[in-house]
């Protein structure tokens, strides 16, 4: 299986590297009790900007495909926030309330090609004398006039699921054992991108394993890391790094990278790309701490990742306060942010030790957003 792999590795440097440029900085958002946005700076550890929502308690937060703004739930769930992340303000609030109703907002996803949404709602209808349940629904949402142009029970079935807006904004990527191109205007499909049937001859099929690399920052390329399940030793799984050429639709084999036999689970990356950081200690991204000893304490375990090669180039053990778990890494990668119940941020070193705890002015809640520019 290696053999066959480094057979069709020829180069280093990857075709879709060219015309893409790696961000320079990341910036943190978070969402804090009872109803603000914070900015925080990971380069400085400090708080840069506040955003208080306009109809309090927050419930749901969406980021947009473009990076640029956060979709907020807030006003008991019939509201819904638009935050621009540059000016940390609310620069625009969609109600869904209707009149002899409760209206609870459930989700919501973007549209690609911008100015629509896809909404799904639970409504109670109020009667004379009792409250009526109404069957939940998916509502069609235009920006523009906040109108609702279509209602459905369901999502169309061809992004039903696995569904999230191509880099380029314009169409639906559909994951699955393929990628399918679908078109968000007649919900056609347009294309596949064929990751279950073998690229070459005593190859498995690959499966996707994370998020894109580049974050859907470049419109050119997709990069991915995948596990493959060996042709001829079913209980062995390879894992590996891989590109996908936007234009053609295709692999790029000259981008495929073997990592050899491991556990692929959710890294943080550094802005490069180069260095992964995730929990674990034995296998690539695995499992959290354990309790210490002390009330109220816990020791988790952190390990760096070399990505061109998969290796591990370090692991370290801090004794952190219980629950909290890895959120976010520094984009150079020398600081790792924990995060859980609580208003901090724990914050261990580039060897995984203990560094510090920053307070922030709420407790944290729907996790934390990282956002490259």
């Amino acid at each position: 299986m290696k053999r066959i792999l480094f057979s069709i590795v020829l180069v280093a440097a990857s075709l879709v590297a060219q015309g893409w440029q790696a961000p320079t900085k990341r910036l943190f958002y978070v969402a804090a009790w009872p109803g603000v946005m914070l900015r925080y700076d990971p380069v400085t550890d400090t708080v840069t900007g506040q955003a208080p929502f306009r109809n309090g308690v927050h419930h749901e937060m969406v980021l947009t495909a473009d990076k640029k703004r956060m979709l907020v739930v807030t006003g008991q769930k019939q509201h819904v926030e638009i935050v621009d992340l540059e000016k940390m303000e609310v620069v625009a609030d969609h109600s869904f309330a209707r009149d002899g109703q409760v209206v609870r907002i459930d989700d919501i996803r973007e549209i690609p090609g911008g100015g629509r949404w896809y909404v799904r709602v639970e409504r109670i209808k109020k009667l004379l004398d009792r409250w009526e349940i109404l069957e939940p629904e998916w509502v069609e949402y235009k920006l523009e006039g906040r109108e609702e142009t279509k209602s459905m029970k369901e999502l169309p079935r061809s992004i039903r699921s696995g569904a999230k807006i191509s880099p380029d904004g314009t169409k639906w990527h559909v994951f699955g054992k393929d990628i399918t191109i679908v078109d968000p205007v007649t919900l056609k499909e347009e294309g596949k991108i064929v990751l279950s049937e073998p690229l070459f001859a005593g190859m498995g099929a690959f499966s996707i394993r994370g998020d894109d690399f580049f974050n859907n920052t470049n419109t050119a390329a997709y990069r991915f890391a995948w596990t493959m399940t060996d042709p001829v030793k079913k209980n062995r799984t390879f894992t590996g790094r891989f590109d996908i050429d936007l234009a053609t639709n295709r692999i790029i084999p000259e981008s495929i990278k073997e990592w050899g036999v491991q556990n692929v689970w959710r890294v943080q990356r550094t802005l490069d790309n180069k260095i992964g950081i995730a929990t674990g200690g034995g296998r690539f991204g695995g499992g959290g701490g354990s309790r210490a000893e002390g009330e109220g304490e816990a020791d988790v375990t952190a390990a760096t990742y070399d990505l061109e090669t998969g290796k591990k180039l370090k692991e370290g053990r801090a004794r952190v306060r219980e629950n909290v778990f890895l959120s976010a890494i520094s984009g150079d990668g020398s600081k790792s942010y924990w995060t859980g119940r609580g208003h901090e941020f724990v914050i261990l070193d580039a060897d995984h030790k203990y560094l510090k705890t920053v307070e922030l002015p709420g407790e944290i809640t729907r996790g934390v957003f990282t956002v490259d520019s």
